[in-house]
């Protein structure tokens, strides 16, 4: 149900919450810097993507994370990075529909 009932009372909301999906991890050769590059399947009823970070996995998800970016359409994304600088990274992607 959405929205006023005929009694007048507020029917619960159904918000859709992204749901975490696996992404392959490419490296362009170990030259600094270097891309990493994320690369997903299609989620079934899925129209955007959110890729988050982490330097580690202690810390709750997503409010440890940093969002790297949102919004994304397409089934890749990459971003320069300096292993020099950031040894590991995490990479968590999120489907939204």
């Amino acid at each position: 149900p959405v929205g006023p009932a005929a009694d007048g009372e507020v029917e619960d909301y159904r918000v859709p919450i992204g749901r975490p999906i696996r992404a392959t991890i490419q490296l362009t050769p170990l030259t600094s810097p270097t891309t990493v590059v994320l690369n997903w399947a299609a989620e079934t009823g899925a129209s955007q993507y959110n890729v988050y970070s982490s330097t580690t996995l202690a810390g709750p998800f997503p409010a440890a994370w940093t969002l790297e970016a949102s919004g994304i359409g397409a089934l890749t994304w990459n971003e320069p990075f300096q292993p020099v600088l950031v040894p590991r990274k995490f990479y968590v992607v999120v489907a939204f529909p």
